[in-house]
């Protein structure tokens, strides 16, 4: 990585730790001071900060990189769901009206909810 960026990504790390200390010592002041008063003031104060808290931890959280191995083992998946969604279909279909399984029912209102059923995954590279 270019030294310039890695610089910027340390000064960014840095800030930000700084800032979610300062963050985390108004939390405590406002919890004492709810614990003492009851306000609402400080209760609303304190999940505003969580909030912010919760933003900056997300941020700094390193990002997971689908890797092509997955990104493929993935779109297999996918096949294999829409391949079983068609099946169950057709099953529904061709079956008379009175002798279709509620346990088929029930499976193709599962296959037709699964998040697996969708587009191919594009590579992120």
């Amino acid at each position: 990585m270019n030294k310039y960026i890695e610089k910027v990504e340390r000064y960014k790390q840095k800030t930000l730790n700084n800032v979610l200390e300062k963050l985390r010592a108004d939390y405590r002041e406002a919890r004492r001071d709810y614990d003492d008063s009851g306000y609402d003031r400080y209760f609303n104060k304190m999940s505003r900060i969580e909030k912010q808290i919760d933003e900056i931890e997300e941020y700094l959280r390193p990002k997971r990189e689908i890797t092509p191995a997955e990104c493929e083992e993935l779109n297999e998946l996918r096949r294999m769901v829409k391949s079983a969604k068609n099946s169950a279909f057709y099953l529904t279909k061709e079956w008379p009206e009175g002798l279709v399984n509620t346990k088929l029912t029930n499976l193709w209102d599962m296959l037709n909810n699964c998040p697996y059923a969708g587009n191919k995954i594009e590579d992120t590279d």
